[in-house]
């Protein structure tokens, strides 16, 4: 007889067959459709019961060039607030086994992330919240390493420090060398990655200046990024989504950029060159931390 304790969906559900199909077709960057206030997807796949399906979920405002029409038509929308309760009477899953299905694609509660640490295989806390997801050492940088504790991450760290190194230490080196503008690019990533979860969906954009010149950056918010812009002086005729990708690949792709082209206002007709530098560089995954 088949063992269903550690199963998620069991195979004599219905959606166990879909399985394949929504690990593939689903992930962090297409079910979280806005971080501010979050606001996420539930595949139809996972849906149960009918009367949670469709215009009958509690559909939250959907932000201006957040979403394609599209989805929000052919899927379930809804807000952080609704989306335990949802889960439950809907799809009769937790909040952890949604993440568990479509972030981390198991079905397996035994295959839930366990501690890195050399000798320890304790299951890591699972923070609560589908934002938080399961708990990362808060040194979040370059390692993606996750722990069952802090005194587990710290110890990770006095192991391995070639893996963390310290800021002072590379700005130092780059200053040594005569680099005043890898110092200035190095600052500005590590800033950007540590200002909120690695988890949080940003935006590459392209904004066009009333100067007629173009300028890439991230953002999580286009408006925003627009109104910020104007009270500081500025203005942009134009503000374009270009890659919808998490927090420190974007932190990686933008301070490439800014290597290869030295600058982020740039003349209209560098746009190509850009775009064709920003597909090399996501052509090849996992994204490097160009500083090291």
């Amino acid at each position: 007889m088949e063992k269903y304790s550690n199963l998620i969906i069991r195979s004599d559900d219905p959606r166990y067959g879909k399985l394949g199909h929504i690990w593939k077709k689903y992930n962090w960057n297409n079910i979280v459709i806005n971080t501010n206030p979050f606001i996420y997807r539930i595949p139809s796949e996972l849906v149960l019961h009918d009367y949670f399906s469709g215009t009958n979920w509690v559909t939250p405002k959907i932000p201006e060039d957040v979403i394609d029409p599209y989805w929000i038509e052919n899927a379930n929308i809804i807000s952080s607030k609704g989306l335990c309760y949802c889960l439950s009477h809907g799809c009769e899953l937790t909040v952890q086994e949604f993440f568990d299905l479509v972030i981390l694609h198991i079905n397996d509660t035994s295959n839930r992330p366990r501690c890195a640490l050399e000798g320890c295989s304790s299951p890591v806390k699972w923070g609560g919240r589908m934002s938080f997801g399961y708990n990362v050492s808060r040194w979040w940088c370059d390692v993606k390493a996750t722990y069952c504790c802090d005194s587990h991450a710290k110890l990770f760290q006095a192991y391995h420090p070639e893996l963390y190194p310290d800021q002072s230490i590379q700005i130092k080196r780059f200053l040594e060398g005569g680099y005043q503008y890898e110092v200035k690019v190095y600052s500005e990533m590590m800033r950007y990655i540590n200002m909120g979860n690695p988890y949080d969906i940003i935006i590459i954009y392209y904004a066009i200046t009333c100067d007629g010149d173009f300028k890439f950056g991230l953002t999580y918010d286009l408006q925003m990024r627009k109104r910020h812009e104007r009270i500081n002086g500025g203005d942009y005729k134009s503000i374009h989504a270009v890659l919808y990708t998490n927090r420190l690949e974007a932190s990686y792709i933008e301070a490439k950029l800014k290597l290869k082209f030295k600058a982020e206002y740039l003349e209209f007709n560098m746009i190509h060159s850009v775009s064709s530098e920003i597909k090399t560089i996501i052509s090849n995954r996992p994204i490097a931390n160009p500083f090291e």
